[in-house]
């Protein structure tokens, strides 16, 4: 069971890495991994029911969709807890490359100690990070946009981990002295919708807020398969056991139903495989059908699908960095 879902977390993990901005590089760039996805697809249709799941779970299901909303008041708390405990340090990730890495924790002895303490409280929010400047002592940028493609004011969502946030930023070398400014937005989804399904569902046709026609296709264990009219972005996707506890492993991937069709299939040949390949189209990738995989390390009895929409600011402050 562990290597199923270390292979679709790699699946999942690759494609998103690869397949950013879903431009036509993006899209080349994508084609040189559709041999791998085509490949884990036909590992994970084997039957491995022999196999022991090991049914770890992380605690109960907390149901985003019942979680009261965060105050102003503790917004603007949380906030300036998160700018009072910020970290930078600069060093080499796994590529051998500059990152100027932040990082942060709430302060459990404010008042928000309540919702630090409960992951769930903080699990329809997010920090958005934008109008980020990082300069050196000539007041260069110090950012590198070309080779990694960090736009200087790209917005990014960063959720948290029991009670903190990290982020990184690429450097074009390493520096001594970097001062400068980021925004932060601590923001909160007002409307998640959601549907829920029990292990013996299948064919279910449904809605997702403003998204129409989905399906559950089958659960199978500790499975799921959907299918999605076009691709849609940031579904989340839970599962539990039958005393309500959420497993601890899940791994995710959508991918274009005429890819899911051809690698579950027993016709694969090299020479159908470069011939889907060449003739995949952005619009396959965004606009048309596309199936939802879900995986799990245990037997699922209940599965909810979700979708959080529009996002509001709470509270927003500009962090002074200088190191």
């Amino acid at each position: 069971m562990r290597k199923q879902i270390i292979l679709l977390i790699t699946l999942l993990t690759f494609s998103n890495l690869i397949f950013g901005q879903k431009s036509e590089k993006e899209l080349k760039q994508y084609k040189q991994f559709l041999p791998y996805i085509i490949k884990g697809l036909k590992e994970t249709n084997k039957n491995y029911a022999t196999e022991k799941i090991d049914q770890r779970t992380v605690g109960l299901f907390e149901k985003p969709w019942l979680i009261k909303k965060i105050k102003k008041e503790t917004a603007e708390e949380i906030l300036n807890s998160i700018i009072e405990n910020r970290s930078y340090i600069i060093e080499k990730d796994y590529r051998e490359k500059w990152n100027l890495n932040f990082s942060s924790q709430i302060n459990t002895n404010r008042e928000i100690k309540d919702v630090y303490n409960s992951n769930a409280q903080l699990a329809n929010m997010f920090v958005a990070i934008s109008n980020v400047e990082l300069i050196d002592k000539n007041k260069t940028s110090i950012i590198e946009t070309e080779e990694r493609k960090i736009q200087i004011n790209q917005s990014r969502e960063l959720n948290f981990q029991t009670g903190g946030i990290q982020c990184s930023f690429p450097l074009k070398k390493e520096y001594e002295n970097i001062s400068g400014n980021i925004k932060l937005t601590l923001t909160e989804y007002q409307t998640i919708s959601y549907k829920e399904f029990n292990s013996s569902s299948e064919n279910e046709v449904f809605d997702l807020g403003n998204e129409k026609k989905l399906k559950l296709i089958k659960i199978e264990n500790n499975k799921a398969y959907f299918y999605l009219p076009k691709s849609i972005d940031n579904i989340k996707i839970s599962s539990v056991n039958k005393k309500g506890k959420e497993y601890g492993e899940n791994a995710k991937m959508q991918i274009p139903e005429i890819i899911f069709n051809y690698g579950i299939g027993k016709d694969i040949t090299d020479a159908k495989t470069k011939s889907l390949i060449d003739n995949l189209t952005l619009e396959d990738l965004n606009e048309k059908p596309q199936i939802l995989m879900y995986e799990t390390n245990g037997t699922i009895e209940q599965l909810y699908i979700y979708l959080k929409s529009n996002p509001k600011g709470l509270a927003s402050e500009k962090m002074e960095i200088k190191l």
